[in-house]
């Protein structure tokens, strides 16, 4: 049973304070009580990302987000009956009570029962030609521009070491002996490397077809001119708790027009906002599939993510979102470039 001190909040607790402790404690969740010690209800990672996408505040309390009845266990429930429940229920963090109802610990499902090393894969496409970034991109590949004195590439893949996911596919067209070279077999890293090579240009999603094997379970696809500090270990077991075929990160943008936009009925003005922003989610380039989804990509064409996306929606299958409330960088543009340049001394990279 793990210490539940570094995860107790009180009521009335503002969600980007619970925030702030979820990340802190490692343990995916923040457990709310009343003042004395007694449990009011949960709030997890999970919760935060649904908040987000309806329209939740960091200053709303907690408890528009948290679950008041969460699953529960005592001191006298038996290791099987936890990791029942929890496969039961699909959680996978279970608050311990005493009789009083009050906090004495969290029990943990990798804990009860440890996973054996993640075997997903990830496959990373890094063989787009970077037109944008040119003239940097004209010497080499994007996904080798230095940030910080390493390529890009190189600290995506030390995150994904870090979080346990070993074996990756890099997809590669541009100056692709570029990365190869660098790279190897990923010895160096720690982790397994497999190439696959376009002889043109596929889209976003054409590699996929490239593949083979093929994956025989859910399996990480990632741009490979992307900076975040997202947990990919939280990314799959989101996957895997919803059962679908894809989930897609989103991240929320705000857009602000420059100017005061006048609101019209006829030839009357309504109103004049000034300066107003609008949020939208955008594509993150970060998604997680199911293999059955590669039948779906047609062997040598060209494909774009979207397009899959769309082809997958046409067959009603269950396609989600996980929203990234964590820090996130497209690399697209030398704007990108410059800001990743003078950002990432605080990137936990």
């Amino acid at each position: 049973m793990r210490s539940a001190e570094r995860v107790l909040i009180a009521s009335g607790t503002r969600v980007a304070d619970a925030i702030a402790v979820i990340d802190a404690g490692q343990l995916g969740l923040a457990i709310v009580c009343d003042g004395a010690g007694r449990l009011a209800g949960i709030v997890t990672d999970v919760d935060l990302r649904k908040g987000l996408l309806k329209g939740m505040r960091l200053d709303d309390p907690v408890e528009t987000i948290m679950c008041g009845q969460p699953s529960v266990a005592t001191p006298e429930t038996t290791r099987e009956e936890l990791i029942a429940l929890m496969h039961q229920t699909g959680v996978r963090q279970i608050p311990i009570l005493d009789a009083a109802g009050r906090v004495m610990g969290v029990e943990i499902l990798k804990d009860l029962a440890p996973a054996a090393a993640r075997d997903t894969e990830v496959v990373v496409m890094a063989g787009g030609r970077g037109h944008r970034l040119r003239p940097l991109t004209d010497a080499i590949p994007k996904p080798m521009l230095p940030i910080g004195g390493r390529p890009l590439l190189e600290i995506l893949i030390e995150r994904l070491r870090r979080e346990g996911f070993a074996r990756l596919t890099i997809a590669i067209r541009y100056k692709g002996d570029v990365i190869e070279e660098y790279f190897g077999t990923g010895e160096r890293w720690g982790v397994s490397i497999r190439y696959v090579r376009e002889a043109e240009e596929r889209g976003t999603a054409g590699a996929l077809s490239l593949l083979s094997p093929r994956p025989t379970r859910p399996f990480i696809m990632i741009n490979g001119d992307l900076l975040t500090e997202l947990s990919f270990e939280r990314l799959v077991d989101y996957h895997e708790a919803h059962g679908g075929d894809l989930t897609g990160c989103v991240k929320e943008h705000q857009v602000e027009v420059p100017f005061g936009v006048v609101d019209l009925e006829g030839e009357r003005i309504l109103d004049i906002r000034e300066k107003p922003s609008k949020a939208f989610h955008v594509n993150a380039g970060i998604y997680v599939l199911d293999p059955r989804v590669l039948d779906l990509v047609d062997a040598g064409g060209y494909l774009d993510m979207p397009d899959l996306v769309k082809r997958l929606l046409a067959t009603d299958a269950r396609v989600a979102c996980f929203p990234v409330r964590e820090r996130w960088l497209d690399i697209g543009t030398q704007a990108d470039y410059r800001r990743a340049m003078r950002d990432f001394g605080d990137f936990d990279a």
